[in-house]
């Protein structure tokens, strides 16, 4: 399936979601270097400024990746990917452990979700969490993402395998859901 390129800036009322700069390593390393803040994704802390500067460049320099930045200053406080390549749809998330519970990650995936439904007209869009991941799990369900399945010892990189829970949305159950809020 062919999409367009997502837009390359969405805001919402407190979040700039935007390209990644390669000015963003320190940010980057700030949260990509804490071992809980990366326990449930495919890769590992990174070691040093260097490597989450290489990661930028290698993975974060293209369309429907987004810097997560608080709009009062910019600063790169996670990252958000849609993964149009993918059928179906999916996503990724990370965000700085020290602004975990402040309803940032919700935020940004509602923006994801909205240029996903309203800007690219995608018809549903699936995201995965590991099993035990309770707070991504209730970052899809405030986005109004419903269960579906759950398959055990998935292989989510070349060295990890993991128990994995699944999630969907529809473009219709989102538009209904954007109603009601």
């Amino acid at each position: 399936m062919k999409v367009a390129a997502p837009a390359a800036i969405l805001t919402t009322k407190r979040l700039i979601l935007r390209p990644f700069r390669e000015e963003d390593d320190k940010d980057v390393f700030a949260y990509a270097k804490d071992d809980e803040t990366t326990r449930y994704l495919t890769w590992p802390a990174h070691r040093d400024v260097a490597e989450s500067a290489w990661a930028i460049r290698t993975f974060f320099l293209k369309p429907g990746v987004w810097a997560i930045c608080k709009a009062e200053d910019e600063v790169c406080i996670g990252c958000i990917e849609l993964r149009t390549g993918n059928d179906p749809v999916d996503f990724g998330y990370v965000l700085r452990k020290d602004l975990w519970g402040c309803g940032y990650m919700t935020e940004a995936l509602r923006a994801v979700l909205d240029e996903a439904f309203a800007h690219l007209k995608l018809d549903k869009v699936t995201g995965a969490h590991e099993q035990g991941n309770n707070a991504s799990a209730s970052v899809m369900r405030k986005c109004g993402m419903h269960w579906f399945a759950r398959k055990d010892h998935v292989q989510v990189s070349p060295v990890k395998f993991a128990d994995m829970e699944y999630y969907e949305i529809t473009e219709e159950q989102w538009n209904a859901d954007r109603r009601r809020r």
